[in-house]
């Protein structure tokens, strides 16, 4: 699937040439849109994976659950592989191991860092 995704800054052009007119900090704005359409694709692809039952359970993507827990994907993988973060919801089973999506709900990794937030606080 193929998803295009169009961006419109409004931008005062006098702003602009103040702040940006150097080209040492065209970077930083491109770094910015980036990351607005990057947040804008996910949350867009989250809503469309609602699961058939009608519930606002939506299923996550290795990314989006290290998003959601301020990890990285190859920290998801590695807990995945090493049996500590919880089994997903839909482990794709049906390919090839290299090429495995598995998703978990949203709840299922919410309930996750609420214990491995709880046993933080009881370990002391």
């Amino acid at each position: 699937m193929r998803v295009t995704v169009s961006v419109t800054l409004d931008v005062d052009p006098a702003a602009w040439d103040a702040n940006y007119g150097t080209g040492t900090a065209h970077a930083d704005v491109t770094a910015d849109v980036r990351q607005y359409v990057r947040q804008s694709t996910v949350e867009w692809f989250r809503e469309q994976r609602l699961l058939a039952d009608g519930s606002n359970d939506a299923l996550l993507t290795v990314r989006e659950v290290a998003d959601l827990l301020g990890w990285k994907t190859g920290t998801v993988r590695a807990a995945r592989a090493n049996g500590y973060l919880p089994t997903p919801d839909e482990p794709d089973l049906d390919t090839p191991a290299n090429l495995r999506r598995p998703r978990w709900r949203e709840s299922t990794i919410q309930a996750f860092a609420v214990a491995r937030a709880r046993k933080a606080v009881e370990a002391g």
